[in-house]
């Protein structure tokens, strides 16, 4: 066993006892609709160890590894978390390989240290390790198949998660390195509930001033919009280009229509659709 893993496992997962119980978040490409889904993986991780507290769902679009990779950066390196938290994510939409796969065959799930401490357990697959491939302090791969189920995530996956929480580190393999893309430069991040569209575009990268007025060039179309430098500084039922309220002290960029819905004004996008503004 290495060094790493005999140092690292007892300091990322303490000695399992009643009071450090861990708060699992399970990024996921199920419908928040879809709640079964959600519920049968949060089920088999439970069968699989005691030592799990609260289980969270973030939803994302499904196949959407620039949603999930999104998520993963502002929930484990821009907000602030609790103790005992790991990430679950599982994004995996077997796009690494296009032609016919065997026995259901799908991208390796992999187990990161973030360089804040925070652990990781996730599908190595499109953009879901983009957002956070500049905070991973180690990778390592695991000892678990990649195939053998349609629904990895709650029919071989939550072993991994469980062993991890449970101080089994024998499946842990050694440090590799991963090859994961660079996140999309101009792009949309991620959509939140009230329709404001968070780029991928971080606020160090623009060089406008307060009015300005921009166009937005997205599937096809252009719109008209100001810059500014806080979202409710332009009337209402204006569309406007912001600093937004992701991505920590270089925040991303936020597409914003105020009083309304920018995701409905700009025709219903999605996460990872290229976009330009000038």
């Amino acid at each position: 066993m290495s060094t790493w893993i005999r140092e690292s496992i007892p300091r990322l997962f303490p000695q399992s006892s009643k009071s450090s119980k861990y708060d699992v978040k399970f990024i996921a490409d199920y419908s928040p609709r879809r709640k079964l889904s959600f519920a049968e993986v949060e089920q088999a991780i439970r069968n699989e160890t005691g030592q799990v507290d609260e289980f969270n769902c973030v939803p994302v679009r499904p196949f959407n590894t620039v949603e999930a990779g999104f998520a993963l950066r502002q929930l484990a390196c821009e907000s602030p978390y609790p103790d005992n938290t790991l990430f679950y994510v599982n994004v995996a939409p077997r796009r690494d390989d296009t032609s016919a796969r065997s026995n259901n065959e799908g991208e390796d799930l992999v187990f990161l240290e973030l360089e804040n401490g925070v652990p990781v357990v996730s599908t190595c697959s499109g953009y879901t390790l983009s957002f956070v491939k500049d905070k991973i302090a180690e990778a390592r791969s695991l000892d678990i198949p990649s195939y053998g189920s349609q629904f990895r995530s709650r029919d071989i996956f939550p072993k991994a998660v469980a062993d991890l929480i449970d101080r089994k580190e024998e499946f842990l393999e050694d440090k590799v390195n991963l090859d994961i893309p660079e996140p999309p430069e101009e792009a949309i991040g991620y959509i939140d509930g009230f329709g404001n569209i968070k780029t991928t575009i971080r606020q160090s990268e623009v060089d406008f001033n307060n009015g300005d007025q921009l166009n937005l060039e997205l599937d096809g179309e252009n719109y008209s919009l100001a810059f500014s430098d806080g979202i409710f500084h332009v009337d209402e039922g204006e569309l406007v280009f912001a600093p937004g309220s992701s991505g920590g002290d270089n925040p991303f960029m936020e597409l914003v229509l105020r009083g309304g819905s920018a995701e409905e004004k700009l025709g219903d996008p999605d996460p990872g659709d290229d976009l330009k503004i000038s």
